[in-house]
């Protein structure tokens, strides 16, 4: 489970793969995408399972704090339980992850436009 983590981690930047005579071809970003989600699905396991805030934590790579966090901030759909025990589903987990990862490369791009226009890559 943990190398599935990591290989989503991996699939988070541009991508590419080694092909014929160690020549390197780069992934167009569609496919890194396909990739990823496929990954992050196997890693979440069955959608309806529902996960502790620690569970939830340790396969968002947060800490349980932050977790609590983020379904307080970020609208994570959840339950409450016994009063104050969370539950979330992996399914509101999957979804929240690649949201974010979309923030975060519309936030990149967004960056690396304006740095073009300042001229730092020429």
């Amino acid at each position: 489970m943990a190398s599935l983590h990591i290989l989503a981690r991996l699939l988070e930047g541009p991508c590419a793969i080694l092909a014929a005579h160690d020549s390197l071809v780069k992934l167009p970003q569609s496919v890194v995408d396909v990739l990823r989600d496929a990954v992050l699905a196997a890693a979440a396991g069955p959608a309806d399972e529902e996960l502790s805030t620690q569970e939830a934590a340790r396969l968002l790579g947060v800490s349980r704090p932050t977790l609590i966090r983020l379904l307080d901030t970020e609208g994570i759909p959840h339950r409450v339980t016994g009063g104050q025990h969370r539950r979330i589903s992996r399914r509101a987990l999957v979804e929240y992850r690649q949201r974010d990862l979309a923030r975060q490369r519309a936030l990149l791009d967004e960056l690396a436009a304006s740095d073009e226009e300042f001229g730092f890559f020429s």
